[in-house]
């Protein structure tokens, strides 16, 4: 076209521009659909419509800041994001877009730590959501409120929520993207194994329409769970063949959790140059924060290989790092935990409040009618039957809350939060079982904190239990949801991990041993028997929780007799330790 020709149309003929509301409409929902399809050209249509933005309506105005903010949050900034999306949800707050704007809001506040702010918004997303009938808004508020519980640790009502998208007529792309959220839910809760195929199929039908980045999400999950049952070759192989892609893609979450994967794989086959340049391009990833589940582990790789190729100084230096970003990343996981439970309680008692004052005004109205009608007998009744409905409601809460004391005071031990010896053999012998009938592998570790005594005998009993509690906490976050742990002991706590063979379960109370060191070394300087740990199996104790308690204890008193502070039992107790 001349650009003579062009400046006719712009001077004689607007009614062809595309800031017809109309036209304008049909572009942006256009771009709006191939955002997580093709981003470079989402990019450059954003980039195409901000140049001609002053022809705009009100309302595309505000569906482009919408776009804009998605783009802004992809590239990782989310501060950016909230910057459009707040007022965006405050405008006509009750319109699909302030909804839609509310759902991307859960993700930027997750994304930039601001949890209370997430799960706030998150509580008055659900509420919404049954008022909800277009589409799109749908699709976006329940993959928000489906990821907002995958990262509050509730991976069970993500596969609620996703499970209730797939119900509804949505797109290929959502569907994708709940495909994704239910397959990390399922290795979170453990049951990846039983729906294999599930994800299988949900990566083809992903490949299938193109979802490149919720593909590679859906491959990192599977390789996850192959590096889970020692399986390196084929985690690798699944890995190496998407790689090119997730590069090109350049989604810094997706390029840490497949780097940090491909460095577990390389460590695994024992190719240690791979697995530390893997490590060290997921600490590389600019915008990954402190306190990330993937650099703390990157770290952990780093250190695994200096020690194995015996650079003590620098496995030093990565340990110290670990144990730092571990640190934060428990502070963190404490921060989410309790900020989605105080926005769920905050919320509930202003509904509550809402709730009270409604019926407020009902009693009011009721009495007002009593008066007119000279009914004092009725009122008089109204009151009574209300402070009889108030006090029946105030004992049966009193109730449960004496019930939930005395099971807790009956199943957990009260210092440690964790199961106590009776509760914990109950569990124990009922896993037990399961494994026999499966002819499953089954480890029982035991970890004696020998330094307590002495803290014990200086401090008192309070703080021996305070430092107990910190070092069953830390063994905890290497521990799978399946895997159980129990205080067994007065300054004793037992592991039992189904489906562990020999190598993991003596790696694991390395690292516990390793986890809890640093916690009980400042208190007692420079004495070396702080904690002495004991492994069996059933391949050797049979399906006996007696028998595997006491060989259990049998190796770890073989470590402590012989100057270790681990040992694993076998039929001529023949053992592994670590130092």
């Amino acid at each position: 076209m001349s650009g003579r020709l062009w400046l006719c149309l712009l001077l004689f003929c607007p009614w062809l521009a595309w800031s017809e509301s109309g036209s304008w409409q049909e572009q942006l929902q256009s771009t709006d659909r191939i955002k997580s399809v093709d981003f470079a050209e989402f990019q450059q249509r954003l980039h195409s419509f901000e140049q001609r933005k002053a022809n705009m309506s009100q309302a595309d105005l505000a569906y482009l800041n919408f776009l804009l903010a998605y783009a802004e949050l992809y590239l990782g900034d989310p501060d950016a994001a909230l910057q459009r999306l707040v007022p965006l949800s405050r405008q006509q707050p009750e319109s699909a877009l302030a909804f839609r704007a509310r759902a991307l809001m859960v993700n930027s506040y997750l994304m930039s730590q601001q949890y209370l702010d997430a799960f706030t918004e998150l509580e008055l997303l659900l509420q919404q959501l049954p008022m909800v009938t277009q589409t799109a808004a749908r699709e976006q508020g329940l993959l928000m409120i489906a990821l907002a519980y995958l990262s509050a640790g509730q991976p069970e009502l993500t596969i609620e929520f996703a499970s209730q998208l797939e119900a509804e007529p949505v797109s290929a792309t959502s569907l994708c993207k709940a495909k994704q959220q239910k397959a990390e839910a399922y290795l979170q809760t453990g049951q990846f194994a039983a729906q294999r195929s599930y994800v299988e199929a949900a990566v083809k039908f992903c490949q299938k329409h193109q979802e490149w980045l919720f593909t590679g999400l859906l491959k990192n999950s599977q390789a996850n769970y192959f590096l889970e049952q020692g399986s390196y070759q084929q985690a690798l192989s699944l890995l190496l063949n998407y790689q090119s892609k997730v590069r090109e893609l350049a989604y810094p979450r997706l390029l840490a959790d497949f780097d940090l994967a491909l460095a577990e794989a390389y460590f695994g086959l024992d190719q240690p140059e791979l697995a530390g340049q893997a490590a060290q391009r997921v600490l590389q990833i600019s915008r990954l924060a402190d306190t990330d589940q993937s650099k703390a582990s990157a770290w952990l790789v780093l250190y695994r290989l200096a020690r194995q190729q015996g650079q003590y100084q620098q496995a030093l230096q990565y340990h110290e790092a670990y144990l730092q970003a571990f640190e934060s990343l428990t502070q963190h996981k404490q921060i989410q935990q309790q900020a989605y439970y105080n926005a769920h309680l905050n919320v509930g008692a202003k509904l509550r409040q809402i709730a009270m004052l409604d019926k407020d005004n009902q009693l009011l109205k009721a009495e007002q009618s009593s008066m007119q009608s000279q009914a004092a007998y009725d009122q008089i009744l109204i009151i009574l039957l209300s402070f009889f409905v108030l006090g029946l409601s105030f004992w049966l809460y009193r109730l449960y809350q004496i019930r939930s004391v005395l099971k807790q005071h009956a199943e957990r031990d009260l210092a440690t939060g964790v199961s106590n010896k009776r509760h914990f053999s109950q569990q124990a012998r009922a896993m037990l079982q399961k494994a026999e009938e499966k002819q499953q592998e089954l480890a029982l570790i035991r970890l004696e904190l020998t330094a307590l005594q002495q803290i014990n005998q200086q401090q008192g009993e309070g703080a021996a239990d305070q430092l107990l509690a910190q070092a069953v906490q830390a063994c905890r976050n290497f521990l799978r949801n399946q895997d159980l742990v129990g205080r067994v002991g007065q300054f004793e706590f037992a592991l039992m991990l189904p489906g562990t063979d020999p190598d993991k379960a003596m790696m694991l109370a390395e690292i516990c041993r390793d986890a809890v060191v640093p916690i009980l070394s400042p208190l007692l300087p420079g004495q070396q028997a702080l904690i002495s740990a004991g492994v069996s199996l059933s391949r050797w104790s049979g399906y006996h929780l007696t028998c595997l308690v006491e060989d259990a204890e049998q190796a770890m008193q073989h470590a402590r007799n012989s100057g270790q502070q681990l040992a694993l039992f076998s039929p001529d107790l023949q053992t592994s330790s670590g130092h």
